[in-house]
């Protein structure tokens, strides 16, 4: 059956579906108790490492004691080693990097004295290559302070941000409100070089991901409260916030997105174009926020080198969903976010228990260079995944993890209570060849074309195609499928010259054909 393409600007896309995402392999790990990753490091001779929690190892007595946990495994998911860190309280970690010196540094959050700070704030800890402690460390105030990410700056020092509500200790100039970001800086064995509050004045100001940027400086990213302080006047109150700072932490680039309800950003990553993609989430329909299915959507943001908006995104289904994991850039140039989402409809496909306030199921979403899906599903089980963070293997694997109290759906072979769950996601049938070969096995015939052009494509790739003449101007078309490709309908083309364009994240391929 035949349908008609149309786009603005006379702009023809024909676009196939990438494969579904399935799982290959899968691992939980724990014990009896409840265990979870918050963070995921992928090293280069393809180890794994999880930080988080553990409460399994004090079971045995009558306070539960949550310890914040590092665990190491080979490529194949076997165990190297594993690292208990905390004391009598509540402590677990937050991320986790590699450093120069072929160290961990992972932070978080203690309510474990550590000297005389006694009450919760920013956790460092340092193990070394095997997993073995070699220093720990507590900074904040009197009141909660929360590290959520950590980047090293070129001189061996490491900025730390999170969020703080202390007025006291380690913090100074505190802006007001429920909590400011707070960064700091520490030195290689700890010790706290400077501190700097950002925010305003009132409702909740926090900073939840840190990266370095090609010229030595940082992007964070976050949430402004208000529209005073260090937050720019023109922005609404509870907007998404990203900001460049310089090591010394002055602030070099400061912007809020957002409309009139509230916005919030939690991870992002860098672009192969020299930008950004942003993850957060949304409740606006109005000022930077185009829709919203309902409740909280997942919400992708892309910026330019300079931080200009280039276009934004929502995704979700009619209840709470939340990009609140990672956001990457694939090799072959698609994006994919993790996040978590209590719909079933929509954008949140396959969710094992749709609707309970509280339950969520990871939600994967890959989509193009402008925001369009290409896959999305739910994983999990009928009880709650949270916390999901995700790297890419190859052109066709992705390594998630996430935390997992489910024991059927997706999930298998939980030890009990909680569990940290690493999944391998494979695009089905997905095969991944050269842009040489690739171009040998997409072919155009008959050329030259009276009435129809037949467009034959490699199987399981994803494509999107442009028709343009030659100077240049796209062209409206009509298509029909085949088991094959497409069936162009060019019999209302003039005679001439025509360039059809193939591309995808392997490479751009531009056929020209003549239209008798």
């Amino acid at each position: 059956m035949k349908h008609l393409l149309t786009l603005l600007c006379l702009f023809c896309t024909i676009h196939l579906q990438a494969q579904p995402l399935k799982i290959l392999s899968q691992k939980t790990l724990g014990g009896i108790g409840n265990d979870g990753a918050n963070d995921l490091l992928l090293e280069p001779n393809g180890d794994i490492v999880l930080a988080g929690y553990s409460d399994s190892t004090s079971r045995s007595v009558a306070s539960f004691i949550e310890q914040g946990w590092v665990v190491k495994l080979d490529a194949n998911m076997n165990q190297k080693w594993s690292t208990y860190i905390g004391g009598s309280k509540y402590d677990y970690l937050q991320k986790i990097i590699k450093t120069s010196s072929n160290n961990y540094l992972a932070v978080g959050h203690t309510t474990t004295a550590i000297g005389t700070k006694t009450t919760g704030g920013y956790w460092a800890v340092m193990l070394d290559s095997n997993g073995t402690l070699l220093w720990q460390n507590r900074y904040g105030g009197s009141d909660s302070d929360y590290a959520n990410d950590v980047a090293e700056t070129d001189h061996h020092k490491f900025l730390i941000v999170g969020q703080t509500a202390s007025k006291d200790g380690d913090v100074t100039h505190y802006k007001g409100g429920q909590s400011d970001g707070w960064v700091i800086c520490i030195d290689s064995i700890g010790h706290l070089l400077w501190q700097k509050t950002y925010g305003s004045d009132s409702n909740l100001d926090f900073i939840f991901s840190i990266k370095k940027t090609k010229d030595n400086d940082f992007m964070m990213l976050g949430r402004a409260g208000a529209n005073n302080g260090d937050v720019p006047i023109s922005s609404r109150p509870n907007n998404l916030w990203f900001l460049k700072i310089d090591s010394l932490g002055t602030i070099l680039l400061n912007k809020t997105f957002g409309g009139s309800d509230r916005e919030q950003g939690f991870c992002f990553s860098a672009t192969q174009d020299g930008g950004y993609i942003l993850a957060g989430d949304n409740t606006s329909t109005n000022g930077d926020c185009s829709s919203n299915y309902g409740g909280h959507d997942a919400w992708i943001l892309k910026l330019d080198s300079l931080g200009n908006l280039q276009w934004q995104k929502s995704y979700g289904g009619s209840n709470d969903d939340f990009a609140y994991g990672s956001v990457i850039q694939r090799k072959k140039g698609t994006y994919v976010s993790v996040g978590i989402s209590s719909s079933g409809d929509h954008d949140a496909v396959g969710n094992h228990l749709v609707g309970q306030r509280g339950i969520f199921d990871i939600l994967v979403i890959e989509f193009d260079s402008v925001g369009k899906v290409l896959n999305s599903h739910c994983f999990g089980g009928r009880n709650s995944e949270n916390l999901p963070r995700v790297v890419e293997l190859d052109d066709s694997t992705l390594l998630l993890s996430a935390t997992t109290n489910s024991t059927d759906g997706d999930v298998l072979g939980n030890h009990g209570g909680t569990d940290a769950w690493l999944v391998v996601l494979r695009n089905s049938s997905t095969t991944s060849v050269s842009p040489e070969k690739l171009q040998q096995q997409i072919k155009i015939y008959p050329n030259p074309a009276s009435n129809k052009l037949h467009l034959e494509l490699p199987a399981n790739e994803d494509f999107q195609i442009e028709m343009m003449d030659v100077l240049g101007r796209k062209i409206s078309i009509k298509s029909s499928k085949n088991s094959k490709g497409y069936d162009l309908d060019v019999e209302g083309l003039l005679p001439g010259i025509y360039v059809l364009k193939v591309y995808n994240g392997l490479g751009s391929f531009q056929f020209k054909f003549s239209k008798e």
